[in-house]
Parts: structure tokens; C-alpha cells; sequence
């Protein structure tokens, strides 16, 4: 890839003055289903073996406290979004939700869709930002409750001031990002 892999870990902590006390996860099962967001299997895709297991080493090689993240920078068409839908193909089963989640326009009406998808209601009047950390904290009890990852795909950022209020901290919460900017990135 042009621009590599680059791993990055400094972002701040996000606001949380939103609580879903009685939160009750949904069941692997369920979560497993989700994985509908994210593009078929490429059937032609070939190669490419060392970013992807450069991609799993990285986002494994967290600290506590950290954001574990790996960004594919390169121009467009080189095949970003193909290595991010490959490494989902081959390691979903290690995770205990795997989401798709398009940057730019789309990312606010995506991240309300993975609420709902959460069973996290819609309810009038919730700001972007209440939704931002409502999902979080589903994603944190999700987690704690079947002890395996999250994956999240940003697919196609801009930036990283884009993603920052969307990201997690902590072991368990994995971010893999593509984007075609590598100067816009820490």
C-alpha cells in the first residue's frame, strides 16, 4: 500500500455525561448478524498476506488506556477498502461485533443506525453527540459482557478530528480506518 500501515494512539478521552444504566447487551448471535454492514467477500482477492497479518499484529499490540487503530493511507484505488473488507473476512470470528461505518456524510446517519442495531432507541431530540457516546457505552457493555473485541471500519476519512469523538479506548476495542490523506493523520 502507499503510505503503509501506520498505527496511531493518541487521541483524548470523549465526553461521557450520558449513562445506559440497565444496558442488557444483545446476544453473540445477534451481534454476529451485524456484520450485514460490511461489503461481500471479494471472491478475487488475492495476495496481500503481510498487511493483513501486519494489520492483526497492530491492532493486538495495544496498552491499557490506548486507541487501538490502524489507518491505510493511500491514494485512491489502490485497494484500501478491499484489505479492510479481506482482514474482516478472514478474522471476524475473533470478534464479538464487527461494524461498517462510512466517513463523511454518512457516518452520523451510520453510527445511528449501529444504535439501533444495539437496540439503543431513536428518540427526538438526541444530539450526534448523544448518540456518539449512548453507542459507546453499549460498545464498552458489549465487550465486558462476552470478552471478545469490537472491530469498527471507518471506511474512507478524511481526518482524524472526523473519527476522534467515535473512537474507543481501552483493550478490546479495535479500529481499522482507511483513507486516502496520510499528512491528516497523527
Amino acid at each position: 500500500i502507499y503510505g503503509g500501515v501506520h498505527f496511531v494512539t493518541n487521541f483524548v478521552n470523549p465526553n461521557k455525561s450520558f449513562s445506559i444504566v440497565s444496558y442488557k447487551p444483545p446476544n453473540l448471535a445477534h451481534l454476529k448478524n451485524l456484520s450485514q454492514s460490511f461489503p461481500n467477500k471479494i471472491s478475487y482477492f488475492v495476495g496481500r498476506n503481510k498487511e493483513l497479518k501486519k494489520i492483526r499484529n497492530s491492532l493486538q499490540q495495544q496498552s491499557v488506556g490506548a486507541i487501538s487503530q490502524v489507518t491505510l493511507s493511500s491514494l485512491g484505488g489502490l485497494g484500501k477498502t478491499s484489505l479492510a473488507t479481506e482482514y474482516y473476512h478472514r478474522y471476524r470470528e475473533n470478534y464479538a461485533l464487527c461494524y461498517w461505518l462510512r466517513c463523511g456524510e454518512n457516518l452520523v446517519s451510520d453510527w445511528k443506525r449501529l444504535s439501533v442495531d444495539l437496540g439503543i432507541p431513536y428518540q427526538d431530540g438526541r444530539s450526534p453527540s448523544d448518540y456518539q457516546t449512548l453507542v459507546k457505552q453499549a460498545l464498552v457493555k458489549c465487550q465486558e459482557c462476552h470478552k471478545k473485541p469490537i472491530l469498527l471500519v471507518f471506511d474512507n476519512a478524511k481526518d482524524a478530528k472526523e473519527l476522534e469523538p467515535y473512537l474507543l479506548k481501552g483493550k478490546g476495542y479495535h479500529h481499522l480506518i482507511t483513507c486516502c490523506d496520510k499528512a491528516s493523520w497523527p
